[in-house]
């Protein structure tokens, strides 16, 4: 018996908060292949499906979308990926009734508000459609 109780007070470590698990896999997104990274926002879609309002809003910070923005210049995250991660947050942004103002006062908002207006200056042969509906 004080095996048994020994056993269930050696694990007192709790399971991270989902908080918490999302800026984990957030910043292996950078050390990531593409296809990893792919993988990885799948699971980051899984985790902001069954996040509370509170934590969605701790986590979706300014910094945050500072930091895609960055890994875009670096080119550690690439355009498909970061568009793929953004509609995930956008929609559960919405399925949630989250107001988000963090990302318009962001680089990453500054960046897509530029190539939207770019992508809308060149001439109808030269622009892509697809990237202007993501954007």
């Amino acid at each position: 018996m004080d095996k048994c109780n020994a056993c269930k007070f050696s694990d007192d470590t709790q399971e991270p908060s989902l908080a918490e698990k999302y800026p984990k896999l957030f910043s292996e997104l950078e050390h990531s292949t593409e296809s990893e990274q792919k993988q990885k926002i799948e699971e980051m879609r899984e985790i902001m499906e069954v996040m509370h309002r509170e934590d969605f809003q701790s986590v979706f910070t300014k910094e945050l979308f500072d930091k895609i923005d960055k890994m875009m210049e670096e080119e550690k995250l690439s355009m498909e990926n970061a568009i793929l991660l953004l509609k995930h947050v956008g929609y559960n942004k919405v399925l949630k009734k989250i107001l988000l103002y963090s990302f318009d006062y962001s680089s990453l908002s500054k960046r897509m508000k530029e190539m939207i207006i770019d992508e809308n200056e060149k001439k109808k042969e030269e622009k892509n459609e697809k990237l202007l509906v993501d954007l």
